[in-house]
């Protein structure tokens, strides 16, 4: 039988696994319990308490029960494209050494390379997403707009590529907070023929000065996008 409380489910699986944390665990219940059902709010220390509580059961349990390290348990990993993945996983792997070092200048740079990181995932994505919506033929935008017939292929290269942009948006949820969000933190990037990636940066565009933050939400808006894509 499948208990339905969280308290029934802590008894039954200390039947055959000691669980580290288990008085701590019935304790966050009873207070889940009363701010549910009677709104008793917990006090602020409490309630740091508490997420403690949670973490370390979560550390036990995603090692006891799947050999893993909750820590570095991500989004990222439901990704089946290898390429984005790997990108993205090479972003957090960048910020977390970065943010275990003391020297200002290395921890920089480490942000730096996860920029890069972050910016050939992004380029991936929406690569691979105009597969299936192509991009304005460039012929079409290229048109001279010396006369009254250039300037009006112009403006229909202009209102198709962001009506583009604005159905790849919505078929991802990305609001478009996050689109100015990735803008502004990730520097414009393409990729050569052979493979190599190149990075350009425009002032008053560009985040000259990302902070790990801001690029850890780049990741997420990213991952988050990628899975919302993947799921149609």
């Amino acid at each position: 039988v499948i208990p339905k409380e969280p308290a029934e489910t802590l008894d039954k699986l200390s039947e055959t696994e000691a669980i580290p944390s288990q008085t701590q665990l019935h304790e966050l219940n009873k207070a889940r319990v009363g701010f549910k059902h009677y709104g008793v709010l917990p006090a602020p220390e409490e309630g740091a308490r508490f997420a403690q509580y949670a973490e370390s059961f979560l550390l036990w349990a995603c090692q006891t029960y799947f050999d893993s390290d909750f820590r570095k348990v991500s989004l990222v990993t439901l990704i089946q494209d290898g390429e984005l993945r790997n990108e993205l996983e090479a972003a957090q792997t960048l910020l977390d050494e970065g943010e275990r070092l003391t020297e200002p200048d290395e921890a920089r740079k480490k942000v730096h390379e996860a920029v890069e990181a972050a910016a050939r995932a992004w380029w991936i994505l929406e690569h691979k997403a105009g597969r299936e919506l192509p991009e304005v033929d460039r012929a079409l935008s290229r048109v001279r707009t010396d006369d009254a017939v250039g300037q009006l292929f112009g403006y229909v290269a202009k209102y198709l590529e962001v009506l583009r942009s604005a159905v790849l948006a919505v078929q991802r949820g990305i609001t478009s907070e996050d689109r100015n969000h990735l803008q502004y933190q990730l520097p414009l990037t393409g990729r050569t023929m052979s493979g190599r990636y190149q990075y350009t940066s425009v002032a008053g565009r560009t985040n000259s000065k990302p902070t790990a933050a801001d690029i850890r939400r780049c990741v997420q808006i990213i991952t988050e996008a990628a899975l919302a894509q993947q799921n149609q």
